[in-house]
């Protein structure tokens, strides 16, 4: 299973990292801090990565602080890019997803340093949707003109400001 961590915080990412071990022992986890690096990142292996664990609040890039709501960007980049990688918000507060918005995220888990974790990321990550159902779920969000009502101005051959 190929993780990726989006967390600038390195002991939380080593908790969770230990979690996710205890789950999986041969599990490749990767790290990114920042939105930069880790947007560029799933933009050239969205095809290897299983599960993306994403901090709500993380810096834009190297230089910044760190923003609040900034998964929420990266959630709409991926979402823009029709890429359907199940995610796992894992945020130290508590962050509400719009699921027809973002059907892949999979679940949103409060951050806390006790044994409830594991269990939280046990179910998080034998969640039963497969990828055909995300997919369709994705399908069905993607804004299609409406058919039902058309417009119905006579067809002139000369502007309606001259006639």
């Amino acid at each position: 299973m190929n993780i990726l961590i989006v967390e600038d915080n390195v002991d939380k990412k080593d908790y969770i990292s230990m979690v996710i071990r205890q789950i999986d022992p041969t599990a490749n986890i990767r790290w990114f801090n920042n939105y930069q690096d880790s947007a560029y990142f799933i933009d050239k292996n969205k095809d290897y990565i299983d599960y993306i664990v994403l901090d709500w609040s993380f810096p834009f890039n190297s230089y910044e602080r760190s923003g609040y709501a900034m998964g929420r960007l990266l959630l709409d980049y991926m979402s823009h890019s029709y890429m359907n990688l199940k995610t796992i918000i894992c945020s130290s507060d508590l962050v509400y997803v719009n699921n027809v918005k973002y059907p892949f995220v999979v679940d949103s888990i409060l951050f806390e340093n006790d044994k409830s974790l594991v269990d939280k990321f046990e179910i998080a990550l034998s969640n039963k949707d497969s990828e055909e159902i995300i997919e369709s779920k994705i399908r069905k969000c993607i804004n299609k003109p409406d058919t039902t009502y058309k417009y119905k101005r006579k067809l002139s051959s000369t502007p309606w400001w001259m006639q």
